[in-house]
């Protein structure tokens, strides 16, 4: 139920610079930087040189890496035996977030590396000391976490949260903490989430009105998704609807905080409305309220408004349907479809409009309409045939036949054989109880019209299982029987579409001008055969969208930029990385998901 995700990572010490300096004010800083190396202590010129440097917004990434190459490091590397250990963790530490915006991950990890090597040479007392070891351990514990070292992650992160708390950063623990919780709310490990909860709490407390909303709402978040787990406990979904109304008195407090921020107060008011349209919670009032509240907020973009505008139709149609009124039902689903049919953009969309369709069959299967269940039981099999080619869903059509006439001539059989029964006991019946004939005609009469009343009930029965189960039927049948054609005629050219997908969607991404060039030709330069060969064996399971996002992990995009790509939050792309490690960890191809 969570939509809230994680902070950026290059977003957190470096600022994010969308243009260049000019020429005249290039030339301006690194005399200024020359100036400043000019001090007497080294210590002092390079925590001055840093400081300047990475707080001049005009300068781009490549300026600054420019800067930190040609004249700190220089400086930092002569004057070695007069600088610090602190020093070099921080100068480090501000290069390697430098050249993480500049996609350059082998340089970020060897000099986070680097800043994690000096900051634990770093005494624990001082509050410089200790402020600068809980910005890089996070630095660092965060890197660890992208990685898939999740030990190393949680020896690191608590290494921070220790140093944060002796000077009461707060917020920097809080951080901390709610970074090691996404990953465990990903991985269900209820018992990690418990104590990160617990420890949350705590420090909540000792902070008082030095924590930010911010870090409060990443508190309430992380414990809605906790109680939301287990969806069986009355007791744990009231202790998530209670942090959900928090988070949601939390952003109406602080509107304004947050309407700039990455929170999306319209998915916080359908979150928590989704509590009062399952049963046995229905409240058809609340979860009005809080749907029409989310449809109020305004969104920056087109298609957040259309994602939540389906949405809130679908989840009023599971309100509805949950009351049996089916016939509003049926409108808010049949309106959400007809925005799917109006969306040319959105590709994310194929099981909720599968959900809609198997809704309103299970509807009109309840009021006994079996025209409409036919009708649109067809069109979840049209939809299919859009989905995949028309000579695979010809195929399929003919399986589904033959099983249909399997399936009748066993039902057939059954009918004779009963028949078969019936007839040997009427001519016993009749060769020793002819005084009982009267009593046996009549017994043979009921048989038979209760006969006739299981066929019928046996036939309607058949007519809606089969339609129920058709499209499992199908498409159990195509992974089965249809293996080589499905690598023949769907999986040619997976990853040349999708590269060609690719290249448009990131020339139409909101990102730099330098990252997108960058991105692709990144694209340009990766042959799709050699793609479909290393990925052979796991094609047949490789959705479209699995395509893409592979081809952004295997040609190392940033996570900041993949979701600014596919226009969703950083933390769903964390949560697609490890569905597909998850669903691909058979094939050694996929190791580079594990960086």
């Amino acid at each position: 139920m969570m939509k809230r995700l994680p902070f950026l990572l290059s977003i957190l010490l470096v600022p994010l610079l969308l243009y260049g300096a000019s020429p005249v004010h290039l030339k301006y800083v690194e005399q200024k930087v020359k100036t400043l190396l000019s001090i007497d202590n080294p210590d002092s010129a390079l925590w001055c040189s840093v400081r300047f440097i990475t707080r001049d917004d005009s300068l781009s990434n490549e300026e600054t890496e420019q800067l930190f190459a040609k004249w700190v490091f220089p400086f930092a590397d002569t004057h070695k035996a007069k600088v610090s250990n602190l020093t070099f963790a921080v100068i480090y530490r501000s290069r390697a977030l430098t050249v993480s915006a500049l996609n350059r991950l082998d340089e970020y990890r060897k000099h986070m590396e680097t800043s994690y090597q000096y900051i634990n040479q770093v005494e624990d007392s001082g509050y410089q000391n200790l402020l600068q070891k809980g910005a890089i351990c996070y630095n660092y514990g965060y890197m660890q976490l992208t990685m898939g070292d999740i030990t190393t992650a949680h020896k690191v992160f608590y290494q921070s949260i220790r140093a944060a708390e002796k000077v009461q950063d707060y917020n920097k623990v809080m951080d901390c903490l709610y970074a090691m919780a996404i990953y465990y709310s990903q991985t269900l490990d209820t018992k990690q989430l418990d104590q990160i909860l617990a420890e949350m709490q705590k420090f909540s407390i000792q902070a008082g009105n030095k924590i930010q909303p911010r870090a409060l709402y990443s508190w309430y978040s992380v414990a809605t998704a906790r109680y939301s787990i287990e969806k069986g406990n009355p007791a744990f979904r009231d202790s998530a609807m209670l942090y959900s109304r928090k988070s949601i008195d939390l952003i109406e407090r602080n509107w304004e905080e947050f309407r700039r921020g990455p929170v999306n107060a319209a998915w916080s008011y359908y979150n928590h409305a989704l509590f009062f349209t399952d049963k046995p919670f229905i409240n058809e009032d609340s979860a009005s309220y809080y749907l029409e509240k989310a449809r109020a907020v305004p969104l920056r973009m087109k298609m957040e408004r259309h994602e939540v505008a389906l949405n809130i139709h679908c989840a009023y149609a599971t309100l509805y349907k949950s009351q049996s009124r089916y016939s509003k039902a049926l409108q808010e689903f049949k309106a959400a479809l007809c925005m799917m049919d109006a969306d040319t953009i959105n590709n994310g969309i194929r099981q909720e409009r599968l959900d809609a369709y198997t809704n309103i069959v299970d509807i009109y299967s309840i009021l006994g309409n079996y025209k409409e269940v036919s009708l649109y039981q067809q069109k979840i099999i049209d939809y299919h045939q859009k989905v995949y080619n028309h000579q695979l869903t010809q195929q399929l059509k003919e399986i589904s036949a033959k099983f249909n006439v399997e399936k009748k001539d066993l039902e057939l059989r059954n009918m004779q054989e009963k028949a078969h029964q019936q007839t040997i006991i009427s001519r016993l019946l009749t060769a020793g109880l002819i005084a009982t004939l009267v009593i046996i005609l009549f017994v043979i009469w009921i048989y038979l019209l209760h006969r006739r009343r299981l066929e019928d009930r046996l036939y309607q029965a058949a007519l809606e299982a089969e339609m129920h189960l058709q499209e499992l039927d199908t498409i159990k049948s195509q992974y089965t029987s249809l293996k080589e054609v499905v690598n023949a005629q769907q999986i040619s050219h997976l990853f040349e579409k999708g590269l060609e997908k690719m290249k448009t969607i990131v020339t139409e991404a909101q990102i730099e001008e330098s990252i997108r060039n960058e991105y692709l030709k990144r694209l340009s330069a990766t042959n799709p055969n050699n793609l479909e060969q290393q990925f052979a064996t796991s094609l047949p399971a490789m959705t479209p969208m699995d395509v893409k996002y592979i081809l952004c992990f295997y040609l190392e995009f940033e996570a900041r930029d993949i979701a600014t790509i596919f226009n969703v939050e950083p933390a769903s792309v964390y949560t697609v990385r490890y569905r597909l490690r998850k669903k691909f960890r058979d094939n050694p191809a996929f190791q580079f998901l594990m960086r």
